[in-house]
């Protein structure tokens, strides 16, 4: 079986996270993507991120709407900082992968990406695909990579926090499970 993996806060996972995977299995033919939400991004700042329990119920709801997608807690309950090496030594110790897994990243964190924890092991044992999200079209990067052709969305999970906190319209920006986990809970008010 042919396995992407989404790794990422997913602080809230909106459409525009869905529509990327769709594209992974429609257009590049992976079988399977398995979303891994973070418990501490090594990429991102942590102030606003919610506890990793709400983030994995979220994706856990639309793990049983959407046939094709797989969603790991191995970040969570490993805790700390998660690193991508980790992460995928953990994975191949657990699944059969019958082809090395493609590792989905976007093109914002291409300049950082030679500095990742034990980056040239990594990149030994996933295919790289690199999302747009920065929108300058040119992807520079010194490790094989498949360019995903992906449209970008106006949308962010920042924006849709502050959405939220300031009562302002966000329902069609996130699937609906996740918009009536959040109205339930009063996440992000």
């Amino acid at each position: 079986m042919r396995y992407a993996l989404f790794g990422g806060a997913f602080n809230p996972p909106h459409i525009a996270h869905l529509f990327i995977a769709d594209v992974l299995v429609k257009e590049f033919g992976f079988e399977r993507v398995l979303f891994i939400p973070s418990n501490i991004s090594s990429h991102k700042s942590t102030d606003e991120l919610l506890h990793p329990t709400h983030r994995l119920a979220m994706l856990k709801n639309l793990e049983e709407e959407i046939p094709w997608m797989e969603v790991s807690d191995c970040e969570i309950r490993r805790g700390g900082v998660s690193y991508s090496i980790d992460t995928v030594k953990e994975l191949y110790e657990h699944n059969n992968f019958d082809v090395k897994p493609g590792l989905l990243i976007g093109d914002d964190l291409l300049p950082d990406f030679q500095s990742w924890k034990n980056v040239d092991d990594l990149v030994s044992l996933i295919n790289l695909i690199v999302a747009f999200r920065t929108g300058n079209g040119e992807i520079v990067c010194p490790y094989p990579f498949t360019r995903l052709e992906n449209l970008q969305f106006a949308i962010s999970s920042s924006d849709i926090r502050k959405r939220i906190k300031e009562h302002r319209a966000y329902r069609f920006m996130i699937p609906e499970s996740v918009y009536e986990y959040i109205e339930k809970t009063g996440l992000y008010t």
